[in-house]
């Protein structure tokens, strides 16, 4: 399939087959399993995901790449080429059963194309996702890590997050001038109420925009009164760090403030 890359739609296409053979491994699927890939650009991936689940859904923006897919796939009843923008796709018309995500994701709209997933993680049994090296350090980190901060907090309220391996430039075309990750995202019972999630996530943000400093001086610059004993009743420590607390000791010092107020 000879479409050169496009720089609008951050195109860097996989060709390395041993990348591709340890993605397929990794994702671990069966003949009843729906996958929707996301991007499937030239299709490298897309073949052998068609051999080895019941249904694949992709969803290409690039109508160059959709057409030449659906032309390489057209004899095939159990592979769906959908030209469309993912973030403006009905995901629930494509996918109205469960589903497994595969994909290389362009790195300038990770975040978006992620969240939008965890919005129907209940229907979702894992996410297997090529992204920026740096950015799947951030959504797999666990306190006391320099890449832990309030997008950790986010994703693994959501999934346990489990980086598999790195993805040198050298595996792709044209070659990213970044390395990259495969990451693997499985749905989990979210740790506490949803009605709560909003607004302990608007907190913990608040709270990450200054990470190294002290809780103590954070939430007294964010405005809250009576820092000290409110911090007692959360059991938690006010001398030490945002980037220390793991996700049950955030909530708890929300829920603390969240109830005694500014």
């Amino acid at each position: 399939m000879s479409i050169a890359p496009k720089k609008r739609f951050g195109q860097h296409f996989l060709t390395s087959p041993a990348v591709v053979e340890k993605i397929i491994a990794a994702a671990e699927l069966t003949s009843g399993d729906t996958v929707l890939e996301i991007g499937p650009g030239k299709g490298v991936l897309t073949g052998l995901l068609a051999e080895r689940a019941g249904r694949l859904v992709a969803v290409e923006v690039d109508r160059q790449l959709a057409r030449a897919l659906r032309e390489s796939f057209k004899g095939d009843p159990s592979v769906a080429v959908v030209e469309q923008d993912f973030l403006q796709a009905d995901i629930d018309a494509l996918l109205p059963e469960r589903f497994t995500v595969v994909a290389n994701l362009p790195y300038y709209i990770t975040v978006p194309i992620v969240e939008r997933l965890l919005e129907r993680k209940r229907r979702i049994d894992r996410i297997l996702v090529m992204v920026q090296k740096e950015m799947a350090a951030r959504m797999a980190a666990q306190p006391g890590n320099g890449d832990y901060g309030s997008l950790s907090v986010f994703i693994q309220y959501h999934v346990v997050a489990e980086k598999l391996f790195d993805v040198p430039p050298g595996a792709f075309f044209p070659p990213p001038k970044v390395t990259s990750s495969v990451i693997r995202l499985t749905p989990r019972t979210p740790p506490f109420d949803p009605e709560e999630a909003p607004g302990f996530f608007d907190f913990v943000k608040r709270l990450f925009q200054t990470r190294r400093k002290m809780l103590r001086a954070t939430l007294r610059n964010l405005g809250y009164e009576a820092i000290d004993d409110t911090g007692l009743q959360a059991g938690i420590d006010l001398t030490r760090r945002p980037e220390t607390l793991d996700m049950q000791e955030l909530f708890r010092l929300h829920q603390a403030f969240r109830q005694c107020g500014k």
